[in-house]
């Protein structure tokens, strides 16, 4: 498994409020599932790719379709930096 940390303070919350989102890629199963956290919210969501991502909106996690929209965002920029790391250990 393995988890990255993604500041989502300026990209979500316009130096609003201080959060981050942490994101879990568990290999251990199949298919591989990646799971989203972010403690300040008590917020949690799972999906196996990016078309699982799709279903995440319309959820309103802040009732705020802006925020919503840039948090997707982030999860779907996540997907890419793991996809990227595994990536790049596969081809050393």
């Amino acid at each position: 498994m393995e988890t990255i940390t993604l500041n989502l303070r300026e990209s979500v919350f316009n130096n609003e409020a201080e959060a981050k989102m942490y994101v879990t890629k568990d290999e251990e199963i199949e298919p591989v599932l990646y799971v989203f956290s972010i403690p300040m919210l008590t917020f949690s969501w799972s999906a196996h790719d990016e078309t699982d991502l799709d279903s995440f909106y319309p959820v309103s996690v802040f009732g705020d379709q802006q925020k919503d929209q840039k948090l997707l965002i982030e999860m779907k920029h996540a997907l890419e930096l793991l996809s990227e790391d595994l990536a790049i250990v596969k081809s050393v």
